[in-house]
């Protein structure tokens, strides 16, 4: 055969493997990554016999009988196309949780690596580490992490990722999380043809009660077909009409955010 491998060659070099190890280097591995260069292996066994006696005749060595075939092809570049969040990040005050999300391609095995994250840069009440920590759910295309009981403020997100074939990617990501822990406030009230109508400062449903605030809002009528700044019901200028509204979050008001009384029109 045209290429000689190197190695273990003296019968106590077996290492922590069971078995010797053979080295060498690989010519001619194409560029492209649609196409493998091939390469054919056979080993000899008891190299320490040749050592100790460099006459064949009074030696014997066991050589493969077959080539065993090993492929090869040049891996491309490992980039991240995926890396979330950024920008303004809204949540409630129940759960201050973000997801991290990371998308990898390319490399030498289509985007498939294990990725690590650390907060670059954090509020001042937050208290963190800069070391690097391993994705919860990672080694393949698709990287996500949890980060639990955030502050609210400035987060920059630094990641590094790394293929088997030794590929290492570097990438950050920058968001500010805001905590909404205001209840939607009624902005505007008037009539519309027969309707009582409502604004609201931010998306929401509201609900109403003729018979004072101490209700559970789903309880109550219903103003408003999913969330939305505007909400309606039919007025009936005989009741009270106690409004109570509750954002995405669930936030609102202890008791009423606003009664309507009769006259009003």
């Amino acid at each position: 055969m045209g290429n000689n491998f190197t190695g273990d060659n003296v019968i106590t070099d077996m290492g922590s493997l069971d078995g010797y190890w053979c080295s060498g280097i690989l010519p001619n591995v194409t560029n492209n990554s649609n196409e493998f260069t091939k390469y054919y292996i056979r080993c000899k066994d008891q190299p320490w016999l040749e050592t100790n006696n460099p006459d064949p005749t009074y030696y014997s060595r066991n050589a493969n009988p077959q080539s065993i075939e090993y492929s090869l092809t040049a891996s491309t570049k490992l980039e991240v196309s995926s890396f979330t969040p950024s920008g303004n990040i809204d949540v409630g005050p129940q759960d201050t949780s973000v997801e991290l999300y990371v998308q990898t391609s390319g490399g030498g095995y289509n985007g498939k690596s294990v990725c690590k994250w650390k907060i670059l840069e954090a509020p001042e009440a937050e208290t963190y580490s800069t070391l690097y920590y391993l994705f919860s759910e990672t080694n393949s295309s698709v990287h996500t992490q949890i980060l639990a009981n955030r502050s609210e403020g400035n987060y920059i997100v630094g990641i590094e990722c790394e293929d088997e074939a030794g590929n290492v990617v570097n990438a950050t990501t920058e968001f500010d999380l805001e905590i909404d822990d205001e209840v939607p406030e009624i902005t505007r009230i008037f009539k519309s043809g027969n309707d009582l109508k409502l604004l609201t400062s931010e998306l929401a449903k509201c609900y109403f009660y003729n018979w004072g605030c101490n209700f559970i809002p789903e309880n109550g009528t219903s103003m408003t077909t999913g969330f939305s700044n505007e909400h309606r019901t039919v007025w009936n200028s005989g009741f009270k009409v106690h409004v109570k509204c509750l954002d995405i979050w669930n936030n609102q008001e202890g008791g009423c955010v606003e009664i309507i009384r009769p006259g009003i029109f």
